[in-house]
């Protein structure tokens, strides 16, 4: 296994410093010790025959080749960590020498996470912009949550994955803060313009950060040009998999600031490659609508279906900020 590296340290004595390197804990060591375990597995199973073997052979080629790749930072070891025990978590369920190590992993977990939410609390103790401070309150709210689930539950495997979720919530939300802070990460209006508008937008898929390349909002106005016949709101990522979130109004439904619960008219979307998720519940919230200055702002979640299947995606913390879009007329 490469060394690893990790990246973050936390407050102390209230001075931050968020990109000094960490000494290394002794996570770094139990991860080799997964890695062990899991080749083990795969050097037992030998020439997979059955469809169960073969499940299992493909679980074990994924995570092990997650937990091969180059890993430069903490958060991505933790990241990392995520795909491995998504991979594992069905079908190695009950192993006794996977769950002692992760075990060993969860004891470590409980100080990492502890110290990337002490980070983004002391970051929101002294934050005065209501956007950042929103989005660092939802970010801390989401890693509570995640971390009572994880007390109730019932597998190591399922209590290290929602720790590793946990944490990267955090130091996602405690680094944007802190980057926006020191003026390495500037505001979207102040990015040069695109066709379909500048900004950023952001959310979790199943629990993985998605980070689209590109962001756009496409508005048209009725005939009368007083109501919006469609209104367009987009991420779009063409790596590692073309992928996508996307919403859409239909005619005379968007009026601007407010709550729009997924309907008919109100259709929420996640792509992935050629398969399509309709949104079956969710929410977008608009908390600021400037069409002077043709910037827009909001939050959203929701649960979706395969179109014309049964797998299910799960789309959180959903945030993003347009500015400078073009507006249409029919």
């Amino acid at each position: 296994m490469r060394t690893r590296s990790p990246g973050w340290a936390t407050a102390a004595a209230g001075v931050l410093a968020l990109a000094a390197p960490s000494p290394a804990g002794s996570y770094t060591g139990h991860f080799a010790e997964l890695e062990s375990e899991l080749d083990a597995r795969s050097l037992a199973l030998g020439a997979p025959s059955t469809r169960d073997e073969r499940r299992l052979d493909r679980a074990l080629d994924r995570a092990l080749a997650a937990m091969r790749a180059e890993s430069g930072s903490k958060a991505r070891d933790f990241k990392t960590l995520g795909k491995v025990l998504k991979a594992i978590e069905v079908p190695l369920a009950g192993d006794g020498g996977i769950d002692a190590v992760v075990d060993d992993l969860v004891a470590d977990f409980d100080g990492e996470v502890g110290i990337e939410r002490e980070t983004l609390v002391a970051l929101l103790d002294g934050e005065n912009d209501p956007r950042l401070r929103s989005r660092g309150e939802r970010a801390n709210l989401s890693v509570l949550t995640l971390l009572g689930e994880s007390d109730r539950a019932e597998t190591p495997l399922r209590k290290a994955r929602l720790f590793s979720r946990a944490y990267r919530v955090a130091h996602r939300a405690a680094a944007f803060i802190d980057a926006r802070n020191d003026g390495s990460a500037p505001h979207p209006c102040d990015l040069p313009e695109t066709p379909g508008g500048v900004g950023e937008f952001m959310c979790s898929v199943d629990g993985e950060a998605f980070r689209p390349e590109s962001v756009s909002v496409e508005v048209t106005r009725g005939t009368g040009g007083e109501a919006f016949s469609h209104v367009r709101i987009a991420g779009d990522r063409l790596l590692p998999s073309v992928s996508s979130v996307s919403f859409d109004f239909g005619a005379g439904v968007f009026t601007g600031k407010g709550d729009y619960v997924v309907a008919p008219d109100r259709i929420l979307r996640y792509k992935s490659d050629a398969t399509t998720y309709v949104a079956s519940w969710g929410r977008v919230t608009i908390t600021k609508w400037d069409e002077a200055t043709r910037r827009i702002e909001g939050r959203f979640y929701f649960d979706a279906t395969e179109l014309g299947g049964s797998a299910t995606v799960q789309v959180r913390s959903g945030d993003f900020c347009v500015c400078r879009f073009p507006v249409d007329a029919e």
